[in-house]
């Protein structure tokens, strides 16, 4: 058979395998009548499938049970096995991970180091098992590729770009890889078992439906995986709400990467106009087969496919076989979201739309672009994407329908110009009467709008704000300078203005130009708030100032280098200091209007942020009376937030309050147990256990927190938390109780990192507990160790791939890495601690390749180098 013949052989036989029974009858009847020939040849390919299915793999396994092994034999010709779902978006992984045995008589054979419990699902590209890997003792989803005439070179060689495509990418909320190995001619490798269901659960007319929100913030984070995977050069090209599963936290867990394309690495692999992918789920250029089209921007596409399924219950196209569903994906436009009946707003559904475009180019420009936007719908800013109006949508159907497109053009073209004309009238009038209408109480209001836009929630570190709040902020400086500068606006006004300028200064770690705002702030602010008509409203505005300034006073204090420092010294007072005026001030107000609850709680705020630096100052004076006054402070505080708590029950922004009220008093527990430390152990033992029982409870109420309510900065307190708890484990000898502090800490912060890979603190944290967790499992004799210090390898040079020039990243994988090799050697495993130096080192080199300045990665390398021969000597000494 010619190979352009056997191409489109294959190509056929590839669209086919992977239907369900029905849509494959389907296909073969058209197939049929389109070329007797292909039919014939496809039908002999499927029939020796199934054989080599039946005889050549499965019987090449050592069996267990066969009446277990028939039943996979019968159920190989299904697109996948199906437990809770239906149709090809059924669950292609749903188990659950267990590391204890299994018994042997559940085994349906076994595949070298594996032994096969049940089949998953299958599909064009292999099969997939679960299996249980009885060297290291762990339950795995093993996939394989099978020998026989379908298994040319370029299918095997595909296979292992694939693993290999997956292997490199170590993000949490994609699945991670193994091993890839091969046994007796059948090629395998081997991921993570995710407990949970995919995504397709919530696809189908009968199925339960995702609140919009929760839809939205899981996407969010499989954008944010996607990007990770494209910045290294991996395009998914199969993304469906069935490769997403869902683990028993509730986050995504992107997999299946059987049709990733590595650029630059699969070139001759993929033959000129082979449909791939999903069609429900493919973007036009994979419908159309144009290989050469497929960019980053298709997964965008498949990223909004699966969107508009999860907030619709169906895909954005459907037809009523294969070749129909193709030519909507082509040509056809979505309905609308509000057709199905979603409560789903505008912005969300401009989203999808964005994303569906038919042209790459008309999509958000990456994965993470359109994560951004996900993330300002759900933080209440506008978003970056502009719905399509109907002339754009004219546009873009006259780019796909040309000839008739021109027909139009010519008759309506003088109507299109005078109605343009009548429209811009239209518009300018209307803009002379806005104008018209505009005084100075519209004015004031849509300042205060445009400043809290900038400056509410310190949002610093969540995704996509980054850059929007810097542009705004240059903009919030303008109008602040002509504000300050008139009599048209009212001096409360400009006070806030100066407020808010200042929290956007603040949270952009511009410091000392945030101090300035807020003392212009509080220079209008105390004539109001002193004057004998003033109220509540502008004693709590001079309040919230004072607050911002003690902020400002901690964090200089908390980055000292020394407490002798005089900028950390100076930091002190001023937190102490400007605590005490705004707990003053929010007594009074308190005073006017005892009943206030709001009030009540912003008070007990400010006597725990008071008592704090009283914490601080007594860390540095432990026989002073700082302590005793932070205990009267921060216990008024605690039984304030329990009042409130009980009169109000579950309200999440009291039990955020009653979390950082624990953890106040955990931290002045630490202080007091530091002070006795070499002095009293007994009494240091016992305060460091109290402080290890009133961070467990803030632990504990953060976490049952609901997940609408739960924010980067809520789960910042819950890592600190966790991070805390092992810490206290560890002083306390307590080993295995810190391990599972620090997992927690691990799995909090990753979820941080998925959100903003860039958010260097995030990364920071998840490296900070791979490392503790290494060092205790060397500790305790426990070989997992090995694993978590190539996981933070793989963080902190992931780091160093978004940011060659991140110093800080560099230094960490030096001093981990040569912390863990010192604790290695002591134990007389030089070969292992030489093992980890090399792994940290052979990553390093492999970013040289990316080109740029690479001074710092360069000069890590000749110190990693350095610590290598160090160790190498003492071994040839030994």
């Amino acid at each position: 058979m010619p190979d352009t013949r056997w191409d489109e052989v294959k190509q056929l036989f590839n669209e086919v395998v992977s239907l369900a029974p029905q849509d494959r009858k389907v296909f073969l009847e058209e197939l049929a009548q389109r070329s007797s020939h292909l039919h014939q040849e496809v039908v002999a390919l499927l029939t020796s499938h199934e054989a080599a299915d039946k005889g050549s793999f499965l019987k090449s396994l050592k069996h267990k049970n066969s009446a277990d092994l028939e039943e996979t034999i019968s159920l190989a010709n299904l697109p996948t096995l199906d437990k809770n779902g239906e149709g090809e978006d059924a669950l292609s992984m749903n188990t659950m991970s267990t590391a204890a045995p299994i018994e042997e008589s559940s085994y349906i054979g076994e595949l070298g180091d594996y032994s096969l419990i049940e089949q998953l699902g299958r599909g064009g590209m292999g099969v997939v098992y679960k299996a249980y890997q009885k060297k290291l003792r762990r339950t795995v989803a093993l996939k394989v590729i099978g020998s026989g005439s379908l298994c040319a070179p370029e299918d095997i060689a595909r296979f292992h770009i694939e693993a290999e495509a997956a292997a490199r990418l170590n993000h949490p909320g994609i699945v991670p890889v193994y091993d890839v190995g091969e046994h007796e001619g059948t090629h395998y490798y081997s991921m993570e078992c995710v407990e949970g269901d995919s995504l397709a659960k919530y696809v189908g007319a009968n199925n339960p439906r995702l609140d919009p929100r929760r839809v939205t913030q899981m996407i969010e984070k499989v954008c944010r995986a996607v990007q990770y995977a494209h910045d290294r050069a991996v395009i998914h090209r199969d993304l469906k709400p069935a490769n997403i599963m869902v683990d028993k936290e509730g986050q995504p867990r992107l997999t299946d990467f059987g049709l990733a394309k590595v650029l630059q690495e699969e070139e001759g692999l993929t033959m000129t106009g082979q449909v791939m992918g999903t069609p429900n789920y493919m973007a036009p250029e994979q419908a159309k087969g144009q290989v050469d089209q497929i960019s980053n921007r298709t997964d965008v596409y498949s990223l909004g496919a699966t969107l508009y399924a999860l907030l619709s219950g169906a895909p954005p196209f459907v037809g009523k076989n294969l070749m129909e569903t193709l030519r909507k994906v082509e040509s056809a436009a979505p309905e609308p979201l509000s057709f199905h009946g979603s409560p789903v707003p505008l912005d969300l559904w401009t989203i999808c739309e964005k994303s569906l475009a038919k042209r790459p180019e008309d999509r958000y420009e990456s994965a993470g672009a359109m994560a951004d936007d996900l993330e300002r719908y759900l933080s209440g800013f506008p978003i970056a994407a502009r719905a399509v109006g109907p002339w754009m949508r004219f546009y873009r159907w006259c780019q796909r329908n040309t000839l008739v497109a021109a027909l139009i053009g010519a008759v309506m073209g003088t109507m299109l110009v005078a109605t343009i004309v009548s429209i811009s009238f239209a518009i300018q009038t209307k803009s002379a009467l806005r104008r018209a209408e505009y005084n100075r109480g519209q004015l004031e209001r849509a300042l205060d709008d445009a400043f809290i836009s900038v400056s509410e929630n310190d949002l610093s570190d969540e995704p996509g704000t980054q850059q929007v709040r810097r542009r705004l902020l240059t903009i919030a400086e303008k109008y602040y300078d002509e504000l300050s500068s008139t009599d048209q606006i009212s001096p409360a006004y400009v006070a806030n203005a100066a407020y808010l300028l200042g929290r956007v200064q603040s949270s952009l770690g511009m410091d000392e130009e945030a101090e300035q705002s807020f003392k212009k702030a509080i220079s209008s602010q105390t004539g109001l708030a002193h004057k004998p008509a003033s109220t509540i409203d502008s004693r709590m505005a001079l309040a919230a100032t004072y607050n911002e300034l003690a902020k400002l006073g901690e964090k200089a204090w908390n980055v000292r280098l020394d407490e002798a420092n005089e900028v950390a010294q100076a930091g002190l007072h001023s937190w102490r200091e400007h605590s005490q005026n705004c707990l003053d001030c929010r007594t009074q107000a308190l005073a006017e209007s005892p009943n206030r609850r709001d009030l009540k709680r912003l008070e007990a705020n400010a006597k725990m942020n008071l008592g704090l630096s009283h914490v601080a100052q007594g860390r540095e004076n432990p026989q002073g009376t700082d302590f005793a006054e932070a205990e009267r402070l921060l216990q008024e505080a605690n039984e304030t937030f329990r009042e409130l708590n009980e009169q109000a029950e579950n309200d999440p922004l009291v039990q955020k309050d009653l979390a950082r009220g624990l953890a106040a008093l955990a931290r002045l527990r630490d202080a007091e147990a530091e002070a006795l430390a070499n002095s009293d152990p007994e009494a240091y033992e016992s305060l460091l256990r109290k402080s290890l029982e009133l961070r467990s409870q803030a632990a504990e109420t953060i976490a049952s927190l609901p997940v609408e309510s739960v924010s980067a900065e809520t789960q910042m307190m819950l890592a600190t938390s966790y991070q805390l708890c092992g810490e206290s484990h560890v002083q306390l000898g307590e080993f295995n109780e810190a391990v599972a502090a620090y997992k927690s800490n691990m799995h909090v912060m990753q979820q941080l990192l998925m959100t903003n890979p860039s958010v260097f603190k995030y990364r920071e944290g998840v490296a900070r507990a791979q490392f503790m967790l290494s060092q205790l499992l060397f500790a305790l004799q426990d070989n997992e160790g090995y694993d978590y210090t190539v996981e933070f390898h793989h963080s902190l040079v992931d780091g160093l791939a978004i940011d060659p020039e991140n110093e800080k990243a560099a230094d960490l994988l030096y001093e981990y890495t040569t912390a863990i090799a010192d604790s290695l050697a002591q134990a007389e495993l030089v070969p292992e601690a030489v093992e980890a130096l090399n792994h940290a080192r052979n990553l390093l080199v492999d970013l040289q390749i990316l080109g740029g300045d690479r001074s710092i990665i360069e000069n890590t390398i000749e110190r990693l180098d350095r610590k290598i021969e160090e160790l190498q000597g003492l071994e040839s000494t030994t």
